[in-house]
């Protein structure tokens, strides 16, 4: 039997884990832990590349953003063309991480009602 035979048979594991991590054979903790810190490192890195373009645009628009509640979203419509890899970036990693606390806490949940 072959590996990916043999996670697709467990009753731990559903169709998007073999998808994803089924070549791997990682366990569901590992799979968590490996999307929560790609994903909290991804945000942080589009998060800090936003700020250097915003800085780089003025000092003005880098405390906004930095301080004001909506000063991102208020330099994001104003300077589109300079900030939306920095932002897909940033989203990226938001997505990374939600994806890798939904999912570990579906397994859970799976693992607890079964």
């Amino acid at each position: 039997m072959t590996i990916l035979q043999d996670i697709i048979n467990r009753k731990t594991h559903n169709v998007r884990t073999v998808v994803i991590w089924g070549v791997l054979g990682l366990e569901s903790h590992t799979q968590a832990a490996i999307g929560f810190w790609g994903g909290l490192v991804t945000l942080g890195i589009g998060r800090i590349w936003f700020m250097v373009v915003a800085y780089q645009e003025s000092v003005l628009w880098g405390v906004c953003c930095l301080v004001l509640p909506f000063g991102e979203v208020l330099f994001f419509l104003t300077h589109l063309g300079d900030c939306w890899k920095p932002t897909m970036v940033y989203t990226l990693g938001a997505m990374l991480l939600l994806v890798s606390i939904f999912g570990f806490a579906g397994d859970f949940f799976d693992a607890a009602l079964s």
